[in-house]
């Protein structure tokens, strides 16, 4: 019961960050529309550039690392979702 916790938090994990990559990714056309006007000269090209390339760097994920999948082969074997994060060298 424990493990099926861990398990199903770990998957949720999983799928927010999913969801939040989806979410800033469907943002980078926008951003790149920024860009062009800042580059054309039709906005503010400090604020404009500023956020656009934040938004494009996020969309990217610099410097942040997905969390794994859980494996389900993992649970049915009994073997503790974090334990197996901590082996591979991954860091929650």
């Amino acid at each position: 019961m424990v493990l099926e916790r861990r398990y199903g938090s770990a998957y949720r994990r999983f799928r927010d960050w999913e969801a939040a990559e989806e979410r800033l990714r469907s943002l980078v056309p926008k951003a790149l529309e920024v860009l062009e006007k800042v580059l054309a000269n039709e906005a503010d090209p400090k604020l404009s550039a500023n956020v656009a390339l934040a938004v494009l760097r996020a969309a990217g994920l610099y410097g942040l690392e997905q969390p794994s999948k859980p494996r389900r082969l993992l649970l049915d074997l009994g073997i503790d979702p974090d334990l197996e994060a901590q082996l591979s060298g991954e860091a929650h």
